[in-house]
């Protein structure tokens, strides 16, 4: 076997490879993001609930007046198993 065979074949396939890699890495260069201000500080899962829940909340003491509204008390399983007053 001819050696010129194989260093036609590699020599011009190193040179694509090496071009490749340079192009690949000259693109990533140009689309990096420019050091801007730093970003806003995100919101809280917390934060964002209380935020949607807000405008409903709001929405429900303009519906309902002051005088019918009735607090219940706490729905726990006590109350489902105490027996039943005398009628």
């Amino acid at each position: 076997m001819n050696i010129s065979t194989p260093v036609i074949i590699a020599v011009p396939m190193a040179a694509a490879i090496a071009v490749f890699f340079w192009s690949l890495d000259r693109i990533r260069r140009e689309r990096a993001p420019a050091p801007a201000t730093p970003a806003p500080p995100r919101a809280t899962p917390r934060e964002l609930v209380e935020r949607l829940l807000r405008p409903a909340a709001e929405d429900t003491l303009l519906v309902w007046p002051v005088s019918t509204r009735v607090s219940r008390p706490a729905n726990n399983d006590a109350d489902l198993l105490a027996p039943l007053p005398p009628a």
